[in-house]
């Protein structure tokens, strides 16, 4: 039984990693040994893991002198504290022979990101990246794409997936994508989230606003936009992680400006994006179009990923959790179905990346180096985005076809817009 050290017990904690644990601890697959963060104690009313030692962490101080006593249980610490602090900490955490695990972003800048790749070539079972798209969300279109090992724990367990009409009703095995749709015509991805505690940020730390610590939408929902890309790159074709080519148009809502400035007190040039829209060509001339944001309006299908081909149109429904298939006649045909217990969602996310430390991988491909790449890609959407004169504002529950409604500029890179 793995032992785990979580650092963060924020939002990410306990909507995602405590749930999934406290599960995964039921079944003896780990065992929770410690919490670590800034705070003195979890969230009230949030922290499953209440017999457990809670150590508050000092400015400054270094992780490792908070686990060094559970050197000898080789604890998997999970960083899932301000996206600045996940490369240093994982640097140093290594350094001192403990595992980790990084939850997206895994840097901030360029020379992190260096910093991160090196020291997983150099210690490649000591570092597992986190990425809940990938790993959950995107597995039903890897599946079609042959991406998951066929003997993998997501082919097996029975509280991932669930075959729907279009297989129970065919003799034949599971099609693949090109047989499926043909050949790639163009890809649109949205992730646009409004209302609840998934669209706005009031709950959410200073990290998720300020531009130095990795903060905005294109860190935050473009990571998960852009990874399954990446993965799928046989089909698509490659993408071009400099963004040289590539467009982008970037606002802020009001209302996440206002919290930037008011409740989190940064300056105002220093408050990132909270949405945004970024267009590009693949190696094959793929377009693909890729909005995000929160405090958008949130209507049918406004986290989904659609890929045209020739023969038809693939859809993975982020909202359903379900997989379809439309053909020219616009007929839809279910596939596959994700479960969405919400205390297992996380699990697969944590099962994979205990694999990956233990030497394995539930998938055909090197998917670090995908997730290495798209964060390399993002942080050049980021820069460009940079480059912009100014930054529009919107209204909270606008659609976004409406956020950019009487601007004039305001975008960057207009080689390849859709």
């Amino acid at each position: 039984m793995e032992k785990v050290v979580i650092v963060g017990t924020g939002d990410y904690y306990y909507r995602f990693l405590a749930p999934c644990l406290k599960v995964m601890q039921e079944n003896d697959l780990v065992d929770v040994v410690r919490t670590i963060d800034i705070r003195e104690k979890p969230f009230p009313n949030k922290d499953l893991f209440k017999s457990v030692e809670h150590k508050l962490r000092e400015p400054s101080q270094n992780l490792s002198e908070l686990v060094l006593d559970l050197k000898e249980q080789n604890p998997v610490v999970i960083l899932g504290h301000a996206n600045n602090l996940h490369t240093p900490d994982a640097k140093e955490l290594v350094s001192h022979g403990f595992r980790v695990m990084i939850e997206k972003p895994y840097v901030v800048n360029k020379l992190q990101l260096k910093e991160l790749s090196n020291l997983i070539k150099e210690n490649p079972n000591h570092v597992a990246l986190l990425e809940y798209h990938l790993m959950r969300k995107t597995i039903p279109l890897l599946m079609l794409d042959g991406l998951v090992k066929p003997d993998s724990f997501y082919f097996k367990s029975e509280n991932i997936l669930r075959q729907k009409d279009f297989l129970e009703d065919s003799n034949d095995s599971m099609p693949d994508i090109k047989s499926l749709i043909g050949k790639p015509l163009s890809v649109q991805i949205k992730i646009l989230e409004a209302g609840s505690d998934i669209g706005k940020l009031d709950h959410r730390g200073s990290h998720l606003f300020d531009k130095k610590t990795g903060g905005g939408m294109i860190q935050d929902l473009g990571f998960h936009a852009v990874i399954p890309l990446f993965a799928l790159k046989d089909y698509l074709g490659d993408i071009d992680k400099s963004f040289n080519h590539g467009s982008v148009r970037i606002a802020r809502c009001k209302e996440y400006f206002d919290l930037g400035v008011n409740l989190h007190k940064l300056p105002k040039e220093q408050i990132a994006e909270s949405y945004a829209e970024f267009s590009f060509l693949t190696s094959k001339k793929i377009p693909v179009q890729v909005l995000v944001g929160k405090y958008i309006s949130d209507r049918e299908n406004q986290r989904r990923i659609k890929i045209t081909g020739t023969k038809g149109s693939l859809y993975l429904d982020y909202h359903q959790n379900v997989l379809y298939f439309s053909d020219n006649d616009e007929k839809r045909k279910d596939i596959l179905e994700l479960t969405n217990q919400k205390q297992i969602r996380y699990v697969p996310v944590i099962k994979t990346a205990l694999e990956h430390l233990n030497n394995k991988n539930p998938f055909t491909i090197d998917y670090t180096s995908s997730l290495l790449d798209a964060q390399e890609f993002i942080l050049n959407v980021v820069s460009k985005a940079g480059d912009l004169d100014f930054i529009h504002i919107h209204d909270t529950g606008e659609h976004a076809s409406d956020v950019f409604s009487g601007q004039k500029g305001g975008s960057v890179g207009l080689e390849n817009t859709l």
